[in-house]
């Protein structure tokens, strides 16, 4: 079982890996962290403990929800191999990028790219750490996630201590971060890009990736204030919507901090998009796996009001030094960390290239013209 966990863990490291920087692909700056931050929205972990109590409870048998993920996800690879097309920009004009991704996928998808080794790819997102503006808000950013995942796995057992909630009732409390986390990508995807935009425009256009920064202020202060009041009030044992308008707060504070530091990066190395955002996904896994083992022990230790106070002051102590600091400090640290030597605009030649090349056997394709011929 732990094998097929760890299968299952690998295959779906290709989400993180890429689903970022396909958004990238797809949509200009102005309104990329708006987007990005609906692709992370998508891979939260509230829905599933919601769906996964009721199948268990109408199954009888947890190995469904397996099942039921396994049929999904082969629906959706059937769905991608089919209908999704290439996202990397060709270069070129917009009707030759339209028709070299179009090509790209009905005759030969992968014959035209120059793919790297595989041993250079695998360690690439590595070389990433070379770079402060990727490890930095990285760093604090998976520290204050583990804090939502650790919160997770005790949150049911806290509501059955304190309110005798049990399943599939006790599974409900998952909707409260789930509001929370739709409500944070709402505000804070368009917020960010708003105060992206409005700072380049008193700027006279000029445009740092370190504006996007600005709009964590109110999603650090939501973190925090989320974190105090879900701890206090548990411990006060308030009625059980109390800790849970805490918990919302939280999650929003999250979620548009989320949309901020895997934009952010995205600004900085857009060439080395993927790699960068692998990086951001690798550090929030490793270290989201490790801190909630010691979560329950410090609850049982101090107390579930200084756990989560704690847990406040180490977001914000963090905030200030990794992601704050890159306000006054990130231009001249990416000038001294340099850019990778790697470009992953050259992986595909242009739009043009890909389409001769594509259409050669296939005449009654080359025939096609612009709309402008």
């Amino acid at each position: 079982m732990a094998g097929a966990r760890v299968l299952l863990a690998f295959g779906l490291s290709a989400v993180h890996a890429l689903g970022g920087i396909t958004v990238a692909d797809m949509f200009p700056r102005e309104v990329r962290g708006e987007k990005i931050g609906w692709w992370t929205l998508m891979v939260r972990p509230f829905l599933g403990p919601i769906l996964a109590a009721y199948i268990v409870a109408g199954t009888g048998d947890w190995y469904w929800v397996f099942g039921h993920l396994a049929v999904a996800l082969g629906v959706i690879l059937i769905y991608i191999f089919f209908f999704v097309p290439e996202t990397l920009c060709f270069q070129g004009n917009v009707w030759e990028q339209h028709r070299a991704r179009r090509l790209s996928v009905r005759l030969r998808p992968f014959e035209h790219a120059e793919v790297p080794k595989w041993s250079t790819a695998f360690f690439r997102p590595l070389i990433m750490l070379k770079y402060p503006a990727c490890w930095l808000p990285a760093f604090w950013f998976a520290w204050t996630f583990s804090w939502s995942v650790g919160i997770g796995t005790v949150i049911t057992i806290l509501f059955g201590r304190y309110y005798h909630f049990q399943a599939p009732r006790v599974d409900l409390a998952y909707i409260a971060p789930l509001i929370g986390a739709v409500l944070g990508e709402l505000a804070g995807g368009p917020f960010s890009d708003f105060i992206v935009q409005r700072l380049a425009r008193r700027r006279n256009g000029q445009r740092r990736p370190e504006t996007r920064l600005h709009s964590m202020y109110p999603a650090l202060v939501c973190i925090v204030v989320g974190l105090v009041v879900f701890g206090v009030t548990l411990q006060q044992r308030k009625h059980y919507i109390v800790p849970l308008v805490g918990l919302t707060i939280f999650i929003f504070g999250m979620q548009a901090s989320t949309t901020v530091v895997f934009t952010y990066p995205v600004d900085c190395y857009l060439a080395q998009g993927a790699d960068a955002l692998a990086l951001v996904g690798g550090l929030k896994n490793v270290v989201s796996f490790i801190i909630p083992f010691y979560i329950n022990p410090m609850i049982n230790s101090i107390g579930v009001q200084d756990s989560f106070v704690s847990m406040a002051m180490i977001s914000l102590g963090l905030a200030l030094i990794c992601v704050f600091s890159l306000l006054f400090y990130g231009e001249r640290l990416r000038a001294w960390s340099g850019q990778p030597n790697w470009n992953r605009a050259m992986v595909r030649p242009s739009a043009q290239t890909v389409v001769d090349t594509l259409a050669a056997p296939y005449p009654h394709v080359r025939k096609e013209e612009s709309p402008g011929q």
